[in-house]
């Protein structure tokens, strides 16, 4: 991390949005403000197709893929394609193994607005929230996350929020990611985590990326409140700040 103007930022910043999904600003204005920032990478992560704002398509997918081209070649950041992809069940299953075509990286992440069917917008809506807490519901959420993180480890190289939409056994799910190479996201944003939470987190050895979550060009970048004090409670060399894809690493062997 990088202080500027008193403010602290990010070196990289994997988790930002555009006009593309549900962002109020364009790959170019987030990229420009990266540039400002002094960011070296940029990553475009917009919501898979089954988010009610996500990108619909392998088509779309390739309009923000060269979107992502012009703002590099316009600004000198270098600007990554990437999918917030969303869990469709209790399998595990995601929605972005049809769209890898496009894309340089993949994150994914629990959200409520998708469309799947009734028995997990059931779940993902009313159960979590009516039996939030209960050692059942959480032994049940837990698993789900389980079952996501070994579908896609092949793929996956963050875990966005991973404590925002519902109570896991979290310190389970962080031996999971760091079994798996995928990295813990503290979101901006959103983080909910406690700094005794985050000590427990961080001595499963995990590794932790730091994600604006940035749905204007204004936030690209940022480092909050929600985050900053959580640090000093986790070894630098569990902090990433740079990613390697392991979708382009994929798409190197096959070439």
């Amino acid at each position: 991390m990088e202080t500027k103007k008193d403010n602290l930022v990010l070196i990289n910043d994997y988790h930002t949005h555009s006009v593309f999904s549900h962002g109020v600003g364009t790959v170019l204005d987030n990229a420009i403000v990266a540039k400002e920032k002094g960011l070296n990478e940029l990553g475009i992560c917009e919501h898979g197709p089954r988010h009610a704002s996500g990108l619909k398509n392998a088509d779309d997918f390739k309009k923000l893929k060269q979107a992502c081209i012009e703002a590099e070649n316009q600004t000198g950041v270098k600007v990554l394609c990437g999918i917030e992809s969303n869990v469709l069940d209790k399998n595990g299953n995601c929605d972005f193994k049809d769209k890898i075509e496009s894309l340089d990286y993949v994150a994914v992440g629990m959200h409520c607005k998708v469309k799947t069917k009734p028995s997990f917008f059931w779940y993902l809506f009313f159960r979590r929230k009516i039996f939030p807490n209960t050692k059942k519901q959480i032994k049940k959420n837990t698993q789900v996350i389980l079952n996501v993180i070994e579908k896609n480890k092949k793929y996956v190289d963050i875990f966005t929020h991973p404590t925002r939409q519902f109570k896991t056994d979290i310190v389970k799910v962080a031996k999971a990611m760091k079994e798996a190479d995928i990295l813990f996201e503290l979101n901006t944003r959103s983080c909910n985590i406690t700094e005794d939470e985050i000590k427990k987190i961080a001595e499963t050895g995990v590794k932790f990326i730091i994600g604006s979550d940035a749905h204007r060009p204004s936030r690209v970048g940022e480092l909050t409140e929600k985050v900053e004090p959580l640090l000093k409670h986790i070894d630098k060399s569990q902090i990433v700040t740079k990613i390697e894809p392991k979708l382009l690493k994929l798409k190197n062997m096959e070439n």
